[in-house]
């Protein structure tokens, strides 16, 4: 009985070399439980399609007043900035009373700030550490040597994405996407995404929407960051909700081409965790409780909008949707970051 054809003879035959969606024909043994370019887990769904995991963060949060809605569970309507999700409801569920646990957000930024210049910092502290390590005893030394291990672990980071660039990548045969401005480009690198997870390139991806996205882009002044900082001011919340409403729409279009896709017995959409939100609660006053989220695909029971009590017997951590997610995703983990436990109220 001849046996079932493998990857590289189907790519060899058609003499092409490009990647391919993941095919029923060719079976799961063609591409492997570890196919996608660093995929370590994504454990498989319905025997052959593997789990995925996007993650898309925005740096400046939503205004709240137009993100959650005033009614919990199934049903509710959406806020303005959310219209846009009303075709995908089923789909997503909203949650709120979400975070880390933590009240302000000043703190953090400033540690962020200074993340901003750790490139040169490494270099500088690595060459006075070697040159002071002579005038030093025994234990000090010890110490030491555990700093240059942590040196060299980021050293090794750097020389893995050195080493990715020269990775060979599939050809998407489309266009290479113009470095115009972050607003005109968000739905070309949603439609890469869609088109990575598609052809099993990885099972992870990431995407930040952050200062660069231009206010400008939609006839506006005073800059994106400026706007999140509206002071109350209606124009400048008007003109924050406009650039809100439009991310929104397009992971709207993101979810809905998932979703269009095909994925052995069900969707892409199906086998991708897909979440979005933010790290900042309310950028306006800097906290960063009741974080503006949204879960969607996975396989997960969806359609409403969930809500945490702040305080009290039923509070929930952010990382406890961060635990549900990686287990889900095929990692054997029990805790990760803040978590008390999966979440309540995730099936």
């Amino acid at each position: 009985m001849p046996s079932s054809p493998t990857r590289r003879f189907f790519l060899r035959a058609t003499g092409i070399s490009m990647a391919l969606p993941l095919l029923e024909s060719l079976g799961v043994r063609a591409f492997g439980q570890n196919a996608a370019v660093g995929s370590l887990a994504g454990k498989a769904v319905n025997a052959e399609r593997p789990m995925r995991m996007v993650c898309i963060g925005n740096l400046l949060g939503f205004y709240p007043p137009a993100f959650f809605p005033t009614k919990t569970g199934a049903g509710y309507e959406l806020p303005e900035s959310i219209e846009a999700l009303k075709p995908n409801q089923k789909d997503f569920t909203l949650y709120s009373g979400l975070d880390h646990g933590t009240e302000d957000a000043k703190s953090l930024a400033a540690s962020m700030d200074r993340l901003d210049v750790k490139g040169s910092i490494l270099d500088a502290v690595n060459g006075d550490a070697k040159s002071l390590q002579r005038h030093l005893g025994q234990r000090d030394k010890e110490k030491l040597d555990e700093y240059f291990t942590s040196v060299r672990d980021v050293e090794k980071q750097i020389e893995l994405h050195r080493k990715w660039a020269s990775v060979p990548k599939p050809d998407p045969k489309m266009n290479e996407p113009k470095n115009i401005d972050f607003v005109s480009d968000l739905p070309v690198m949603y439609d890469l995404i869609a088109l990575a997870l598609q052809t099993d390139s990885t099972r992870i991806a990431t995407l930040e929407i952050g200062g660069d996205f231009e206010a400008s882009a939609f006839g506006l002044n005073g800059g994106y960051h400026g706007l999140s900082h509206h002071g109350q001011r209606p124009e400048a919340i008007k003109g924050l909700i406009k650039m809100e409403r439009y991310q929104v729409e397009q992971f709207a279009k993101f979810l809905a081409k998932l979703k269009s896709i095909e994925d052995g017995a069900g969707t892409l959409l199906d086998h991708s965790m897909v979440l979005f939100g933010s790290g900042m609660g309310n950028a306006n006053s800097h906290t960063n409780s009741n974080l503006p989220l949204i879960l969607a695909g996975g396989g997960f029971k969806h359609g409403e909008h969930k809500s945490y009590p702040a305080k009290g017997p039923g509070r929930q951590m952010l990382c406890n949707l961060y635990l549900s997610m990686l287990q889900r995703f095929g990692a054997e983990v029990d805790t990760f970051g803040t978590s008390t436990g999966t979440l309540t109220g995730l099936a």
